[in-house]
């Protein structure tokens, strides 16, 4: 399958658009068309997590012109194009917002230019109220209740000029909080964590959970510790934003103590 972002054109997957499955590039991105800081977002199977990410080979056929192939561990392969015109900015997210309801959020982006918003989700059922707005309900298409877990609902936007970006709201399903708050991904901490700002030290222990992982023997991070820097940690802080994004595999960060850095909120 190959995966067009140019011009205005968007080839879709054999998928439905709102499915994230399978292996498949979600999004590539080139600010300004400079190849140095492509970056992807690659999606592996249905969980929010790869045990080892697929392997990513990034090329430049021509000016313009950014190229990536993503191989998973059975040798499946995907790929991607994307065009960008020269000197190009992509839209930036001015605001979003998440309203938290008895089975799902109601999510919002609004953008600095006009793009379009596509929501995509490993699971759960989307009804789109505007170019931007979506409710994302925990049930399948079957009608079944996904299980309990903090679910990644996914804005990928872009703008018809090579312009991409995307945003990960994470909605809590059965589970209650205070959760560290890291842009739009939400970690479930104890319940005696105070709220506000927060730089905490934990262990990313395994779990069965949706994201595979569960943070454990967390601490306020009192600069006694030395913590781990496995990968995705970038100026001394771990973000799951690699492990959902496939930059990393759980196999390589399960078992660390980390540090983290967000915002405590209930």
């Amino acid at each position: 399958m190959l995966l067009v972002l140019a011009f205005g054109c968007y080839e879709p997957f054999a998928l439905d658009r709102h499915d994230l499955a399978d292996l498949r590039i979600v999004g590539m991105s080139a600010p300004e068309g400079d190849f140095a800081q492509a970056r992807a977002f690659v999606w592996e199977g249905s969980d929010a997590w790869s045990e080892s990410p697929p392997a990513q080979a990034w090329s430049a056929p021509e000016a313009g012109l950014i190229a990536l192939a993503i191989t998973d561990a059975t040798g499946a392969t995907e790929r991607g194009e994307l065009w960008v015109e020269p000197g190009h900015v992509s839209p930036t997210v001015e605001a979003w917002s998440r309203e938290l309801t008895d089975d799902g959020a109601e999510l919002s982006l609004t953008l600095s230019e006009a793009a379009t918003v596509h929501w995509m989700a490993p699971t759960g059922t989307f009804d789109e109220s505007g170019a931007a707005t979506t409710t994302w309900t925990g049930v399948d298409a079957e009608g079944k209740a996904v299980a309990a877990g903090v679910w990644p609902v996914v804005a990928l936007w872009f703008d018809g000029a090579g312009g991409v970006g995307w945003e990960t709201f994470d909605v809590p399903v059965g589970v209650s909080g205070p959760f560290l708050a890291q842009d739009g991904r939400l970690l479930p901490v104890p319940a005696s964590t105070p709220e506000g700002g927060a730089t905490l030290l934990a262990t990313l222990t395994q779990a069965s959970a949706v994201r595979g992982f569960e943070l454990t023997g967390v601490v306020a991070d009192d600069g006694t510790e030395t913590p781990a820097a496995p990968c995705g940690t970038a100026d001394g802080h771990w973000t799951a934003t690699d492990l959902l994004e496939r930059r990393c595999g759980l196999g390589e960060t399960v078992g660390a103590r980390v540090r983290l850095r967000g915002e405590v909120v209930p």
